[in-house]
């Protein structure tokens, strides 16, 4: 019995609405925005450091190897498209099979292997760099910020304030 494609992604959409309800009703619950401070005058934020130079150059390093590898695998596909274009024929060519068609073949043939393993090599190396994102994240840190008063004489009066400097 076949199910038609509406049937199968309204299935799809369900199970995923049914995975998804619990996970983020379970993430809802982690912080409240909403709660009062404890410290009075004091402003509190969350502030996300910076990483270290080597974390840059380890994340840099990984994404221009993602780049190089995806470009030689590109390299290496034209070229064997190029091959296939140049060995196939829409209609009787009446001309044998050589030795020359036969290494033009071997030669798409290994290019088509040679961008398979650089796209390999571009998807474990981006896959590497997501690795190297998360466990490089700093994480945060929280600054809290004391007010200043301010008192400003004028004719008839005072100005009154309070700043926060960052």
């Amino acid at each position: 019995m076949s199910s038609s494609p509406w049937v199968r992604w309204a299935s799809l959409i369900a199970i995923a609405a049914a995975v998804a309800t619990p996970i983020s009703a379970a993430r809802a619950g982690d912080v409240d925005y909403f709660k009062g401070s404890t410290k009075g005058n004091t402003v509190t934020f969350e502030h996300a450091k910076d990483r270290s130079p080597g974390a840059h150059w380890l994340l840099g390093g990984l994404l221009a190897g993602v780049a190089v590898s995806a470009g030689i695998g590109a390299y290496y596909t034209i070229d064997s498209h190029d091959v296939a274009n140049q060995l196939g024929a829409k209609t009787l060519t009446g001309k044998t099979w050589d030795a020359d068609a036969q290494a033009t073949y071997d030669r798409g043939h290994r290019a088509r292997v040679r961008a398979g393993v650089a796209y390999g090599a571009a998807g474990a190396l981006a896959i590497a760099f997501v690795i190297a994102l998360w466990q490089t994240d700093p994480g945060e840190e929280s600054v809290e910020l004391q007010p200043t008063a301010m008192v400003e004489p004028t004719a008839g009066g005072a100005i009154v304030g309070a700043a926060w400097g960052f």
